[in-house]
């Protein structure tokens, strides 16, 4: 029944020894007024009401919270000290900043028991074992942790956003997008033992900035798993994922490069890609499920990509270099390119399918289309609308199995220097 309120700066500190103080909050309690800071480094038992709607509410000890804390601009509240628990819908409602400065964020049931409208992340671990849902905004600008095995998730209408450049980590614990999230930070996120990046397919996911996504934990294999629409604009550098590629739906590469390096997860088929600037599959085993469709360039520069009986069609070039791989075994196996056909990389085996190219074929390596011996029935059908070069880099040792004109009338094929 008791209403308590804070309009000063004044600090409740437990810095005597013994058992842990405590603050007790079963009724009403406001911060107000003052735009300073009061702090409760103490035990915070929260059940009953509470507002902040002016200055800074520092929680520096610990605490457990079974009701929200309703946060107005420009209301503040920061977590820091050990562990921060919340229990049947704690949280932080309103339109204030919340901060996660230090200390763990722990949860007690595998339901979304923690809420909040906006969070910062800072500094400490984020690690539930269950659901932090943040309907707002999420910023996480620092290098707090997530962790815990449980899930952090901003659902349809949220934001998200991945700023700076201190190392992070996600391990054993999935961070999921529903809403429009941003990466502009240059940062690295370490991960491991299953942590998944996951863009829902209500999703949206912008990648600006020049981060890296690694597998290097240990564990079970981290993934980025995208549902929605993955897009790489505005820099003009490289953006890494070396989690495993899942579950891929649209993905457009209009500035700079975005380079997966850890093979793919459990399905690349369907995929609209969209490329004006580089989409590099770097490293790692690519394998389709059924139909893969570029809208744009392609580059296989050290990974190896594999049809599996399905068709690869490209509005644009395809080229690959490095140790790339583009194994063709099954009859149906097609690659369908509408630019140029560049082949360096590795001597990836071609027995069978077809390569369908409109553009220019040029050979770059001594490795590739080196022969594969045996009944082989792989052919390379050259059918642009205008006239098409064939360049080999070893034309002593190289050639097609099969090679088949399928050209308008007029048009010719050149050999060119060979």
């Amino acid at each position: 029944t008791g209403g308590f309120t804070i309009t000063g700066d004044g600090s409740y500190l437990y810095n005597l020894g013994g058992t842990l103080s405590i603050f007790d909050n079963q009724g009403t309690f406001s911060r107000t007024t003052s735009v300073g800071i009061a702090t409760l480094d103490v035990s915070v038992l929260h059940s009953g009401v509470a507002s902040v709607t002016q200055g800074t509410l520092a929680l520096a000890e610990s605490g457990t919270y079974s009701a929200p804390i309703a946060v107005t601009s420009p209301g503040v509240v920061d977590y820091s000290g050990v562990t921060h628990t919340f229990q049947s819908l704690g949280g932080a409602s309103g339109t204030g900043q919340v901060r996660w400065l230090s200390g763990t964020l722990a949860t007690t049931a595998a339901t979304d028991t923690a809420r909040f409208v906006s969070l910062e992340l800072v500094g400490g671990s984020i690690s539930p074992i269950g659901v932090v849902r943040v309907t707002g905004t999420l910023n996480w600008s620092g290098v707090t942790a997530l962790g815990g095995g449980g899930k952090t998730l901003v659902p349809l209408g949220g934001t998200l956003n991945l700023t700076g450049t201190a190392t992070r980590q996600l391990n054993n614990h999935t961070l999921e997008n529903g809403g429009t999230a941003t990466w502009s930070g240059t940062f690295t996120l370490n991960s491991g033992s299953g942590a998944i990046l996951r863009n829902l397919a209500t999703g949206g996911f912008t990648i600006t900035g020049d981060g890296s996504y690694l597998y290097n934990l240990g564990g079970a294999v981290s993934s980025f798993d995208n549902l929605g629409t993955l897009v790489r604009s505005t820099s003009v550098g490289i953006a890494q994922v070396s989690a495993q590629l899942s579950k891929t739906g649209p993905i457009s590469v209009t500035s700079g490069t975005l380079r997966f390096t850890g093979g793919s997860g459990a399905a690349l088929t369907g995929t609209a890609i969209a490329s004006t600037g580089t989409l590099d599959f770097n490293a790692g085993t690519f394998t389709q499920t059924g139909p893969v469709d570029l809208t744009g360039n392609m580059l296989v520069s050290g990974g190896s990509w594999i049809p599996s009986g399905f068709r690869l069609t490209t509005t644009a070039d395809l080229t690959i270099s490095g140790g790339g791989l583009l194994p063709m075994t099954v009859a149906t196996d097609s690659v369908d390119i509408n630019g140029n056909a560049t082949f360096g990389g590795g001597n990836g085996t071609l027995t069978n399918g077809v390569i369908r190219v409109a553009g220019n074929f040029t050979q770059t390596g001594t490795t590739s289309f080196r022969g594969q011996g045996g009944a082989t029935r792989h052919r390379v059908v050259l059918d642009g609308a205008g006239t098409q070069v064939v360049t080999w880099a070893d034309p002593v040792n190289s050639f097609f199995e099969i090679l088949q004109y399928q050209k308008p009338a007029a048009t010719q094929v050149q050999f060119a220097g060979n």
